[in-house]
């Protein structure tokens, strides 16, 4: 059984504020009735859409600090690639809903 959106929002909310995967687990299947795989599984693809978002605000700062434009050119494909994989693993997420 999928996770609801109600329970993806209160997995979402959990980790705006910082608890561990562990802790949510416990929680999501104690008070929420959700499944140990469904909830792992989310916070799994979460973890990569979130990498794939600090990664490409990693490379705008690079960008922006960049001096010549070979260097801006290779950084600014490597930042659309990420964005548009960043893309991909959203939709994917919500595919489900």
């Amino acid at each position: 059984m999928a996770l609801t959106k109600d329970q993806t929002a209160i997995i979402d909310k959990m980790i705006g504020q910082n608890k561990k995967g562990p802790d949510i687990v416990q929680i999501m299947i104690k008070d929420h009735g959700a499944q140990i795989r469904d909830v792992t599984e989310y916070l799994k693809e979460n973890k990569t859409l979130q990498a794939m978002l600090k990664s490409a605000s990693h490379q705008v700062k690079k960008l922006a600090a960049a001096g010549d434009e070979a260097t801006r050119t290779t950084i600014a494909a490597d930042l659309q690639k990420i964005i548009k994989n960043s893309i991909k693993v959203a939709r994917s997420n919500n595919s489900g809903d």
